[in-house]
């Protein structure tokens, strides 16, 4: 399989996109240098570049207020029946605390 990137847009300059000509190469490099730097500033076009991971692993991100930032230092494994469940797990025991399910009642 693939790689899957990552990248945000800030809507606000989403207009000047269409007059930015060489964009797709502009992209493409950016694209390659998260690999070295993160995340990479796409200028001029309000984009920003955060991640690249294979396809069929996910990363959990938590986006707003112009950024982006990791919140698990591991992939989640997509091909997992419980990888939501996974990310949970993940996230509680990250801050110190354990994840109980519900009882039925």
């Amino acid at each position: 399989m693939g790689y899957i990137t990552t990248l945000t847009a800030n809507n606000d300059l989403i207009h000047q996109l269409p007059e930015y000509p060489d964009l797709g190469d502009v992209l493409y490099h950016a694209i390659l240098k998260v690999a070295v730097e993160k995340p990479v500033q796409v200028e001029r076009t309000g984009m920003m570049v955060h991640e690249s991971h294979h396809m069929d692993y996910g990363q959990a991100f938590l986006i707003g207020g112009g950024q982006a930032a990791r919140v698990l230092p591991a992939s989640v494994y997509y091909r997992d029946k419980d990888a939501e469940l996974n990310v949970l797990r993940q996230l509680a025991d990250k801050q110190g605390y354990v994840l109980h399910k519900k009882r039925k009642t």
